[in-house]
Formats: structure tokens, C-alpha cells, sequence
């Protein structure tokens, strides 16, 4: 079965229309060792060039044109390899055909029908593949991408915060940096101020002023917000206040300050104030001014500035506040400020939850 399988290869690699026999090198690790004798039935044609009745013969007694070959053993060698096919199939060269010297002769029995090989239009080709790759898609219109700038009000002055009040009513409540809380609803600024504080707002020159806002959870019941200015001394200030009657309008006599600390310089100064979904109230509180840390408040445990505090507000009204019991300095052994979250804050302007 080995010396046919060198043969099958050796006349895989002629030449179409070669009229020759194949060279010494085909059969030089033949196992006879042997010279191939010259007067050998050896095809003179390669794959695809065998004459239609060359190949009828080889098909039908392959054996006999093998009788004067060397083969392993008396058995039947089977005509692997061998179609009536020229134009898809081996020449008709009988297996076992190697050397000269052998006196056996195989028995030419059960020759298989060579009608099994395959059909070469069976195969893909490349250009079939190549047509069920999808479309490019097709370029962007340009025009349908430009963004506009559709003006919503006017008239607000150095406005810095937009929020809701959680009420259902659908109004936005605006800060101004200066002192003032302005409402806008249906699309118009009303006339009268939702809350007035210019008079305790200090400077509004740099990142000082009027700063945050923020309303409860459960504003619709409580009437009262809270707000973060820096006052005359330029120090910052959380405070309460309550709505009138009219809920369009808040009480500026009705202040409650909830804590207040010192401002070193007049920028990073915080800002942000906002309800998280614990219903705790945080407050960003910034490093203090200046670049680099100057005043070492970030990794400062005993000062609340470059801090996040975290604090309750409305568990009791009557109260400044209170330290949530899950705040870090309650539930472990730190010498930090119980109201702290988090410490190294550069400036926590704006953030939400």
C-alpha cells in the first residue's frame, strides 16, 4: 500500500500532456531497492491526458497491467485512487507499480466503481463567498446631526443651578448667583423671586455667592428647602428655610442655620448640595482656595473643608442636624469629624446620586 501511494503522488506532479515516463526519482524509495525495468507497461500519459480506452482497461483489470510488479502480499490490492473520470481522477497506472524483480501477482477482485469521487462543482468558490459579504452602509446625512441652541427663558441674572422641587408641579427652580431663587413655570420667569437673600450673600465676586439648593424628599409635606451661600465674611453657610403660604414663595425671615465654617480664600469654596437616596443631605465643602493644597485640608481629619459630609436634616426638625449612624467615624475607631464621608476632595461643585 505504501510503494501505490508514491506512485499516485509521483504522477500527481506531471506535466498536462507529458509524453514521457516519470523519472527515476519517483520510485527511488520504492522498497525493492531495485532498478525499474525498461520494458514495464508504464502510462504515457499524466492525470487528465489518458485515452478513454487506456483508462476503460486499467478500471476493469487493473491487476493484470500489475503482474510483473512488486507487491506485499498475494491478497487483492484495492484500486484506490483509479476513475473512469480522466478529468477528475489519477492516470490509470496500476497500484503497487514501483519496482522490477517481483514474481507475485495480485488477484484482481472487487475492484471498486470509481463513480464515488466527487464532483469538483461541489466546491465554494472564492467568488461566491465573496458575494454574500453584507453592503457598506450607506453615509450619514450631515444636515439631520447639526445641534441648535433654542433659548428657554431670559432675563435671569448670572444663573448658575437648575432643579425641581420633587412636587409634581413641574416648575424649575433657578439660583442666581447674587442672592436670588427664581421659578420658572409654563415657560415664563415669574416676577417675584421664589426666595430673596441678597442681603446676607457676600461676595459674588470669584466661586463665591449663592451657591446650592436643594429640597427634601418629602418637600410636598415638609414646605421648607435648604440652600449653601458664603456670607459678608465670605465663610460658607447651610441653611433652612420655610415656604408661605403661597407656594411660590418662600419666607427669608425663616432661616435656620444648619452649620457654618470658615472660607480661607475666596474660590474653591464647594458648592453642591443634594439629597441622596438615603435621604441624607451631602454637602461638598472644597479645599479651601489656592492650588496645590496650600492649606493641607485634604487628608485633614479635624477641618470639614476638602470634605464630604453627610449628615440628617429632617429626622428632627427641631435639630441642626444629626450624624447618620453608618457614617464612617461611627462605625470605626477614626480621629475624623463624625459629619465626614469622604476626605481629599479638590473642589465637589456639582455631583448627584
Amino acid at each position: 500500500m505504501t510503494v501505490a501511494l508514491v506512485l499516485l503522488l509521483a504522477g500527481c506532479t506531471g506535466l498536462a500532456g507529458s509524453t514521457g515516463t516519470p523519472t527515476g526519482s519517483a520510485v527511488s524509495g520504492s522498497s525493492a531497492g531495485t532498478a525499474a525495468p525498461s520494458t514495464a507497461q508504464t502510462p504515457t500519459q499524466s492525470v487528465g491526458a489518458a485515452p478513454a480506452e487506456e483508462a476503460t482497461a486499467a478500471a476493469t483489470n487493473t491487476a493484470v497491467t500489475a503482474a510483473s510488479q512488486a507487491a506485499p502480499t498475494p491478497e487483492a490490492t484495492p484500486n484506490n485512487g483509479v476513475s473512469a473520470n480522466a478529468t477528475s481522477s489519477p492516470s490509470a497506472a496500476a497500484p503497487g507499480q514501483s519496482s522490477a524483480g517481483s514474481t507475485h501477482t495480485p488477484v484482481a477482485t472487487d475492484t471498486p466503481v470509481a463513480a464515488a469521487s466527487p464532483s469538483v462543482t461541489s466546491v465554494p468558490t472564492q467568488a461566491s463567498a465573496a458575494t454574500s459579504a453584507p453592503a457598506a452602509a450607506a453615509a450619514p446625512d450631515l444636515d439631520s446631526l447639526r445641534i441648535a441652541l433654542a433659548p428657554v427663558v431670559q432675563g435671569l441674572a448670572s444663573p448658575l443651578y437648575v432643579t425641581h422641587a420633587g412636587d409634581g408641579s413641574g416648575r424649575l427652580f433657578v439660583v442666581e448667583k447674587k442672592g436670588a431663587i427664581r421659578i420658572i413655570a409654563e415657560g415664563e420667569v415669574l416676577d417675584a423671586p421664589f426666595l430673596e437673600i441678597s442681603d446676607r450673600v457676600g461676595s459674588s465676586a470669584s466661586e463665591q455667592g449663592l451657591l446650592g439648593l436643594a429640597f427634601p424628599p418629602d418637600y410636598a409635606s415638609r414646605k421648607f428647602f435648604f440652600v449653601n451661600y458664603t456670607d459678608k465674611s465670605g465663610d460658607t453657610v447651610v441653611a433652612r428655610y420655610n415656604v408661605t403660604e403661597d407656594p411660590n414663595l418662600a419666607d427669608p425671615g425663616s432661616e435656620f442655620v444648619i452649620l457654618t465654617f470658615d472660607q480661607p480664600a475666596a474660590n474653591h469654596n464647594g458648592g453642591g448640595l443634594v439629597f441622596g437616596p438615603d435621604g441624607y443631605l451631602w454637602i461638598g465643602t472644597g479645599d479651601g482656595g489656592a492650588a496645590n493644597d496650600r492649606f493641607g485640608n485634604g487628608q485633614n481629619p479635624e477641618t470639614w473643608l476638602a470634605k464630604m459630609l453627610r449628615i440628617d436634616v429632617t429626622s428632627d426638625p427641631a435639630k441642626q442636624y444629626q450624624v447618620p449612624p453608618d457614617n464612617p467615624s461611627m462605625s470605626q475607631e477614626w480621629e475624623v469629624q463624625p459629619e465626614i464621608w469622604a476626605i481629599g476632595l479638590r473642589n465637589p461643585w456639582r455631583y448627584s446620586f
